[in-house]
């Protein structure tokens, strides 16, 4: 008779025993369904817009021994050497410092520092600047290509990476020399980003994010966004491009690409962008809308 009850206490714990692994085991799976939420969607909210004093601004520059921004403003010809076009130093809540901090530019677009040395493409030329001085004290030129276009300038080390839109190459400044880069399958190259060794290109006829490996593979990463602009990072692994057009582009991990604006029924251009990420801030220069906007990530 023991020995029947025995049993049957034996039973009745395993039967309680499997119930709560069966209940583990279900609060397991909540677990990681709520681990596998999809992250959310970022969004814009525009926060500020400078006035419309500035002409034709196409793109912005961090100068953070003065806390500033330096916003390129081509004036009255994208592509003109009219000698018209002008730097202007805005501060990170809109206003207009100096309107025309340099002058003697002609269409100056994308911008890069060095120390206290500003380098600026103008179209045939990049002009060398002194930032203490706010003079023009050299031009770089090419003798084999007549009208370059050259459009983006990014920094890695001491050396500096240049898109020529004409040239269909990169080009770049070292030792204080310009000489070609890269020449390859680019269709009008404008803006350039490096991350680790790789640099990327926005191409504006092919309408793709391209990358260059340090081997100099070519590959094609994102298609179909538009006249390729700008390109800034978000953080490590995701970037924001920009459509010349009027449309930004959130590019994941995975380089898939998710629509963040579009003002072309405004009529306003989204150029040469960049995000600060410690500001949550990202500054989009409009072309002809002739300001700065500025905008707030938001998830």
């Amino acid at each position: 008779m023991m020995k029947r009850i025995s049993l049957i206490l034996l039973s009745f714990l395993g039967m309680i025993a499997c119930k709560e692994q069966a209940k583990e085991n279900n609060t397991a799976k909540e677990t990681t369904s709520v681990h596998k939420k999809e992250p959310k969607e970022i969004q814009l909210e525009k926060i500020w817009e400078t006035d419309t004093l500035l002409t034709t601004a196409e793109s912005v520059l961090y100068d953070k021994t003065r806390d500033r921004i330096l916003v390129s403003n081509c004036n009255q010809g994208g592509w003109k050497m009219d000698g018209d076009g002008f730097i202007a130093e805005i501060d990170f809540d809109g206003n207009i410092k100096t309107l025309k901090l340099i002058e003697g530019l002609s269409s100056p677009k994308g911008m890069a520092l060095i120390a206290d040395t500003l380098y600026v493409a103008d179209s045939k030329e990049i002009a060398k600047i002194d930032l203490n001085t706010k003079k023009i004290i050299k031009r770089f030129a090419l003798e084999d290509v007549e009208d370059p276009q050259f459009n983006d300038i990014v920094k890695k080390d001491e050396t500096l990476y240049i898109s020529a839109c004409n040239a269909k190459s990169i080009y770049k400044i070292e030792n204080d020399s310009l000489q070609l880069a890269y020449k390859g399958s680019l269709s009008r190259p404008n803006g350039l980003l490096f991350r680790n060794d790789s640099l990327f290109v926005m191409n504006s006829k092919s309408q793709d994010l391209k990358v260059i490996s340090k081997d100099e593979q070519l590959t094609t990463l994102t298609k179909d966004i538009g006249a390729g602009d700008g390109i800034t990072k978000l953080n490590k692994d995701e970037l924001i491009v920009s459509d010349w057009n009027g449309q930004l582009f959130h590019i994941d991990q995975k380089f898939n690409k998710k629509l963040l604006l579009d003002t072309q029924k405004e009529g306003f251009n989204t150029a040469d962008i960049q995000y600060f990420e410690d500001r949550n801030l990202l500054l989009v220069p409009t072309f002809s809308g002739n300001t700065v906007a500025a905008y707030r990530i938001k998830k």
